[in-house]
């Protein structure tokens, strides 16, 4: 019998990166709209002017919480919504309003996965000031007994960039990059 050979090894490096990002995301995704899912449907809304940003309601933006400290703000979230925050490849935060967090389009087998922002409502006008102060936004898991944290199970994933541009700004953030970059064909 002759070997068979993984037609995966024959993609280039930039071709295997985007596949893998697209699976985190098919997956993270999946596990978000399984979570979406399980309550009403005005618990989640489209933004008035942005139709790529979803806005959760008070209370399922209640389900997470904000710590801070030396200039990075923590978004603690329980058990249910780890599961989902834990896997969606977020490019970066955004304090304006809310807190949005960015999830990035991804192309992948000739499907394209366009991008998506949710924004959580920050009630607390200090927390939110505190939010615009801060220049990354860490994720840790956190557990809830009678409305407060009653134990830290520890960090969710790695850190995301905080931007405080305003949510219009940074929604066209990762354009202005892309759009910024010099390349060595510039200089000729």
């Amino acid at each position: 019998m002759g070997e068979k050979k993984n037609p995966v090894d024959q993609l280039s490096k930039q071709d295997k990166a985007r596949l893998s990002k697209a699976s985190y995301l098919i997956s993270g995704m999946s596990l978000f709209m399984r979570w979406a899912s399980s309550f009403s449907q005005y618990e989640m809304k489209d933004h008035p002017k942005h139709n790529q940003v979803k806005l959760f309601s008070p209370v399922q933006s209640g389900r997470f919480c904000l710590a801070f400290s030396e200039g990075q703000a923590c978004l603690g979230v329980q058990p249910n919504e780890a599961v989902w925050l834990k896997t969606i490849p977020f490019d970066y935060g955004i304090a304006d309003d809310r807190l949005y967090l960015t999830i990035p389009g991804v192309e992948a087998v000739d499907i394209k996965f366009p991008s998506i922002t949710l924004g959580i409502l920050i009630e607390s006008s200090s927390s939110l000031e505190n939010l615009k102060n801060a220049d990354m936004l860490s994720f840790a898991e956190v557990k809830v007994r009678n409305g407060y944290i009653s134990e830290v199970i520890g960090d969710l994933r790695e850190p995301v960039p905080l931007l405080t541009i305003g949510l219009k700004d940074g929604l066209n953030h990762r354009q202005s990059i892309a759009n910024a970059q010099v390349t060595y064909n510039d200089f000729l």
